[in-house]
């Protein structure tokens, strides 16, 4: 779903967003980004730290990270998400046993 937010805004603006994905993900990216090349740029990172290092520097405009990458892009380099995932229609939170008391 947030791939797709981010292809409207895409085309909103006639500039390809560039997706910033870890080089395990490259090739799935790569074909996408075949498909729509007026939406999609890929940017390769070696992991998601380095995603995340791109779209502080402005090297890459979006990623999709786990709850680790949103910490560390808060915490590192002040950047906040724009969109989050509903899980059963609720917003994902961590586990209170995955939690310190």
């Amino acid at each position: 779903m947030l791939w797709i937010l981010v292809g409207f805004l895409s085309v909103a603006t006639a500039t390809p967003v560039r997706i910033c994905v870890p080089e395990p993900l490259s090739s799935d990216c790569a074909r996408m980004e075949q498909d729509l090349p007026d939406v999609y740029k890929c940017v390769g990172a070696p992991d998601v730290l380095g995603c995340v290092r791109k779209i502080h520097l402005g090297e890459a405009d979006t990623a999709n990270v786990d709850p680790a990458g949103l910490y560390l892009g808060g915490k590192f380099y002040d950047l906040r998400p724009i969109a989050s995932e509903l899980v059963d229609g609720d917003p994902f939170q961590i586990p209170r046993h995955c939690t310190r008391p």
